[in-house]
């Protein structure tokens, strides 16, 4: 019979989702389809191309994910933040079209909506990574929806400073700080252990992670992999025994990024080199 941790936290945790009431499963950030065009806006932006032709480039590029994005503002609860969100993600297919005056004036509301959208981020109360199922009141899904969001006003008001002939220091630093307030708030909880077989000299290290909205994507917040070691001869397991690796390393990273690939910290930190 094979002992493991991990069979015991996983039972854990369908314990705790079975007592959700009414079966709950709260609403979940799409980000599967918007990480690769958010990161291809940033790395457009961090080229140096000439400014008009990143202008135009963004705007092309925010048009092709625009549907996909007000479908996520429209669960954004805190009303400042959809609004001004919303009305600059609508808007700014028109940048282009704005005399220079209403071009810096846009570009400042913009840059105030990521401001906004940064302070809500920072004040966001949350407790530390666990492998307990959250419901849909926790803080985590907020930050998790806000560091969607940031990363698409964000790079909107960059190229609107951009346009407006405005520098994006400060921006940038605001942006920093916002994803990495993200990538800490919504970190996954992880952990491992060794998995012995009866009357076997192999064991497996196991390392699993929990996204924080395991509840409400079960079969794709959580992932796993393992190593495999061979005990010497006569060695019972639990002894101190010098074990031998039977493969390579399991790439812890991988196991984080593969657990919350449907969350905003998934952007976050593919983001955060490119600013």
């Amino acid at each position: 019979m094979r002992r493991t941790f991990v069979r015991s936290v996983v039972a854990a945790l369908v314990a705790v989702v079975a007592t959700l009431p009414g079966g709950a499963r709260p609403a979940q950030a799409s980000t599967g389809s918007l990480l690769s065009p958010i990161t291809q806006i940033y790395g457009t932006l961090a080229g140096g191309g000439q400014p008009e032709q990143v202008v135009r480039q963004v705007v092309t590029a925010v048009a092709g994910i625009r549907a996909d994005v007000l479908a996520q503002l429209e669960r954004v609860s805190i009303s400042g933040v959809r609004t001004c969100a919303t009305r600059h993600v609508v808007e700014f297919a028109d940048l282009e079209r704005l005399a220079p005056a209403a071009v810096r004036t846009w570009a400042r509301d913009a840059t105030a909506c990521v401001a906004l959208i940064d302070a809500h981020l920072q004040a966001a109360q949350v407790g530390p990574p666990q492998p307990t199922p959250v419901g849909p009141a926790d803080a985590k899904h907020t930050v998790d929806l806000l560091g969607l969001v940031v990363n698409v006003v964000g790079p909107i008001a960059m190229t609107a400073r951009l346009h407006a002939g405005l520098g994006n220091d400060g921006l940038r630093q605001v942006l920093v700080g916002a994803n990495t307030t993200v990538v800490s708030k919504i970190e996954p909880w992880c952990s491992e252990g060794p998995v012995y077989e009866d009357d076997s000299n192999v064991y497996e290290l196991w390392f699993v992670c929990y996204a924080f909205n395991y509840s409400t994507l079960p079969t794709i917040g959580r992932a796993e992999a393992f190593q495999l070691f061979l005990l010497p001869p006569g060695c019972e397991p639990w002894h101190s025994c010098e074990a031998a690796p039977l493969g390579p390393p399991v790439d812890k990273d991988r196991v984080r990024s593969e657990t919350m690939k449907h969350t905003s910290w998934v952007v976050a930190r593919a983001v955060l080199p490119l600013l």
